[in-house]
């Protein structure tokens, strides 16, 4: 009975890959020079259709996170993405290496591809969004699972949501020329990161009998700490800051959010050197009519520091700026 239900599987899933999607954009073989190590592979072309598909994968252990060029082969299309490391988000099951990167290729409507691989088992899942020219719907999820006898193994899910082809192709010189601006975009992107202005940085440490401290204990919060600052008030409304706490710096890109609002404000999220590393922190600042800031950082994965002035409610004491840190209720 084993043996049938195995066959069965597998004539299902040559049927499927018999049926493979290939894209609807054409993607050019034309590609970045840098060396690139290829991550997986799946099997193929096929018509398009919308469908989901599950495919067990080797993925590469051996994959170079530091590398800048990472490629995987969809239906004999070798896809490049450009990217690289980016710190590790918190994770409660195991510390973690990422890597992000964006297809910029040319004749691609864009894309972009996130790798984690857990450092202590070596597992690695990943996941690609893809545009097309219905939208941002193919995206394509590597996890590994644990089969019945304890046999693991990765599979590759695949979600393609298309209307079916026109016997033209459907990329344009319009579409490229969007794809070519958005690459510009992520250059000056990268250039305003590089440049960033520093907003907060570390102030001189404050003493246990300092009465900003003694008011946090008194107050009854269970402070986790106080992080004594000094805030550049000049950094508001800056396209890229920085944030130094804990001795590591954060980089923020942000705006100055539309009204209405009671007080002018300005949110930014973290980004690093490489544009396409996913935010992990943010922070949201508020200027006041009477000069006051006010607002908070929050940190990966529930670090919440409100920022306390001389003249912020609640208030810090002396000329000194602090970040409050408190576990919430």
């Amino acid at each position: 009975m084993r043996r049938l239900v195995q066959s069965a599987l597998l004539a299902r899933l040559l049927i499927l890959v018999a049926a493979a999607l290939s894209c609807s954009t054409a993607i050019a073989d034309k590609a970045p020079s840098a060396a690139s190590a290829t991550l997986f592979a799946l099997p193929g072309p096929g018509a398009l259709q919308t469908v989901t598909r599950t495919y067990q994968v080797t993925p590469n252990p051996g994959i170079d996170l530091d590398a800048k060029v990472i490629t995987v082969v969809l239906y004999g299309k070798k896809l490049r993405f450009t990217g690289g490391r980016c710190a590790p988000a918190a994770d409660k099951r195991a510390p973690n290496e990422a890597w992000s990167g964006r297809l910029q290729q040319e004749g691609s409507l864009g894309g972009g591809l996130r790798i984690v691989r857990y450092t202590d088992t070596g597992n690695i899942s990943g996941e690609i969004g893809m545009a097309t020219e219905q939208g941002p719907n193919w995206q394509i999820r590597m996890d590994e699972v644990i089969n019945p006898g304890d046999q693991r193994s990765t599979l590759v899910t695949e979600n393609r949501y298309l209307h079916p082809p026109t016997k033209k192709a459907r990329t344009t010189p319009e579409t490229e020329s969007r794809v070519v601006a958005a690459n510009r975009v992520t250059e000056e992107e990268r250039g305003k990161i590089a440049d960033a202005v520093p907003l907060i940085t570390p102030g001189p440490a404050l003493p246990a009998n300092d009465p900003a401290v003694q008011f946090w204990k008194k107050s009854g919060a269970k402070l986790v700490k106080l992080h004594s600052i000094v805030l550049n008030r000049a950094a508001f409304g800056a396209d890229v800051v920085t944030a130094v706490i804990d001795g590591k710096e954060y980089r923020f890109v942000g705006k100055v959010m539309p009204p209405p609002a009671l007080a002018v404000t300005w949110r930014g999220y973290e980004r690093e050197a490489n544009p396409a590393c996913p935010s992990q922190a943010s922070i949201t600042l508020h200027k006041h009519e009477n000069g006051v800031i006010s607002g908070f950082v929050s940190l990966s994965p529930n670090r919440v520091l409100t920022l306390s002035t001389p003249d912020s409610s609640p208030p810090s004491f002396g000329s000194s700026v602090q970040l409050v840190e408190v576990v919430e209720p």
